[in-house]
């Protein structure tokens, strides 16, 4: 490049005054060549034509480099990423090419989230001979601002010789603002059972909750312990099963956790629509004690038979009566502390017991369940008691009887009539020959063992046996029927002698025959008597063979053979 020299003739350093400067002076136009040196070469002559020294360097050092671009930035990062929580600031850093003019500030611009950012400072600082950094500090003044994957764009630069920069440089998803908790609404608690507002050992407790954004490191305790976390988007769940040993009463929980972007759940620690979970393992305390007897008279349908109260820390229901004789009985409930036992319609007599094992002595059992689905059951004892009743009833009549001796008796069954009896009835014997019968307790036949006419044994040895049952029901209501068997005699060969006779027949027991009578061969009466003592005269009836004829007290008759001879 060819210098214009321009001489100005000067004194330099108090040098003579035939010391001269000159100097030449280039502008630089677009195109030139860039460098870190600017070559140059000076050639001269003295006065006399005498060339001077090739000149291609300062001889002070000195140098220009020409820098003609405009300046770049090689990086640019944001820290921190994400702002939230305490977090209030993020800090830009933009590395450059070039050493920059330090009085001209950049610009930036945000995709968003620009409200809430105010810049604090911004600050050149030399990093290497030739590269500046830029490092501007914002700070978040609103807090109600949230804004993910903010871009920035930053422009403005001028390096220290004033070339402008050109290209805009943008940094995507640089960082991201959110600095609000997460909020969970609605929020509620229930239990697994039909009425999920109580729990018992073995039930299952669900709390739910949506958050209005995603969670993570979500942490939940119920009944101080913690529960399984399930989430399914926006909804969440957490579960815990009791198993007996937690403390009883309104199940206390905690919900913990942060946003994406770490911001802290506020603790929740109650149900957004007052919904509440009561834990319950205590079953209810029911009086009077299990196995409790009580008394009442038969044929009595009083209205309650026994009052039971169930304590417990909630309401109490009773469930339907059990035990062996639950169809008799039913069920009341007058509060939720209070259940009645009572008669279904059912009345009970004593004499004819409907219990399982038929001694009047009924069972019946309850449970008492309260709202978390402890129960209790308590069977209880009620003995029924006999009460005299009266009963009007009779002995149909039985007649007197005859049999012959040798004979045994047993009488027909004896009937009832008029009103009935109470209960069963048991069947006693009375009457003077009361001894020598038995009788059937259970149906009442009486029965006469066979008896030797020739040796009675009624009371008055007449033959005549004089019997009286007596009908007696279980409430010692009672009535007596008598009758009379007579035995009557049966001829034996034995009743007279001597046989053959020729003057006197002897008559054996004479006073049971009224008519003793001898016939001919062809029945024909050739000789009777009416018997007053125990002797017969045959001494003017002809030897022959005849019949013997004796009739007795009750017109039973019998012949035998007998023989006169002389």
């Amino acid at each position: 490049i060819p210098l214009a020299l321009t001489w100005a003739p000067r004194r330099i350093g108090g040098l003579a005054s035939d010391h001269y400067t000159r100097s030449a002076s280039y502008t630089l136009v677009e195109g030139d060549g860039e460098g870190d040196s600017f070559p140059f070469t000076i050639d001269y002559t003295d006065a006399a034509d005498t060339p001077g020294l090739h000149g291609t360097k300062t001889t002070d050092g000195s140098d220009i480099v020409y820098d003609g671009n405009s300046p770049l930035i090689t990086s640019a990062s944001v820290s921190p990423t994400i702002v939230s929580g305490s977090t209030s600031e993020i800090t830009v850093t933009i590395v450059l090419d070039d050493a920059m003019d330090s009085s001209i500030s950049p610009t930036f611009a945000f995709s968003s989230g620009a409200s809430a950012l105010q810049k604090s400072s911004g600050v050149y600082s030399t990093s290497t001979l030739t590269n500046d950094t830029y490092t501007a500090t914002y700070t978040v003044v609103d807090a109600s601002v949230s804004a993910l994957g903010i871009d920035f764009a930053v422009a403005g630069f001028v390096d220290d010789l004033g070339n402008p920069q050109v290209t805009d440089y943008t940094l995507r998803d640089a960082f991201s603002i959110d600095q609000q908790s997460p909020t969970l609404s609605p929020v509620s608690i229930a239990s697994n059972r039909t009425n999920s507002s109580y729990a018992k050992a073995g039930d299952e407790v669900t709390l739910m909750f949506i958050a209005d954004e995603g969670l993570r490191k979500v942490l939940v305790n119920i009944a101080g312990r913690p529960a399984i976390v399930q989430s399914s988007g926006a909804n969440w769940t957490a579960t815990y099963a009791f198993t007996g040993v937690e403390d009883e009463g309104i199940v206390a929980f905690t919900i913990d956790g942060e946003d994406l972007l770490g911001n802290s759940i506020t603790r929740v620690t109650v149900t957004t629509d007052s919904s509440s979970v009561t834990y319950d393992h205590t079953a209810p305390v029911l009086s009077p004690a299990d196995s409790t007897i009580t008394n009442f008279a038969e044929n009595d349908s009083v209205v309650t038979l026994l009052t039971v109260i169930a304590t417990d820390a909630s309401a109490v229901t009773f469930s339907g009566v059990d035990g062996t004789d639950q169809h008799y009985f039913g069920i009341s409930t007058t509060n939720s502390t209070t259940g009645e036992f009572r008669w279904d319609n059912f009345s009970p007599d004593y004499e004819q017991p409907q219990d399982a094992n038929g001694d009047n002595a009924y069972w019946g059992c309850l449970t008492a369940a309260d709202e978390a689905g402890n129960t209790t059951s308590h069977c209880y004892r009620f003995d029924v008691q006999d009460v005299s009743e009266p009963s009007s009833f009779r002995i149909d009549t039985i007649a007197d009887v005859i049999i012959a001796e040798n004979i045994s008796y047993t009488s027909e069954t004896p009937s009832i009539s008029g009103e009935a009896p109470i209960g069963s009835i048991n069947w006693s014997l009375g009457g003077v020959d009361a001894a020598v019968f038995t009788i059937a307790i259970s149906a009442g036949m009486v029965t006469l063992v066979a008896q030797d006419y020739e040796f009675p044994s009624d009371a008055n040895k007449d033959n005549a046996y004089e019997v009286m049952i007596t009908a007696t029901d279980a409430d010692g209501n009672y009535a007596d029927e008598s009758w009379t068997v007579i035995v009557t005699d049966v001829l034996e060969h034995t009743v007279f002698y001597p046989n053959p006779a020729s003057t006197v027949l002897n008559i054996k027991n004479a006073s049971s025959y009224i008519k003793i009578s001898i016939l001919d061969l062809k029945g024909r009466e050739v000789e009777y008597t009416q018997l007053s003592t125990d002797k017969f005269d045959v001494s003017g009836i002809r030897a022959g063979v005849y019949m013997l004829e004796i009739q007795t007290k009750y017109g039973f008759k019998k012949r035998f053979k007998l023989r006169i001879q002389r």
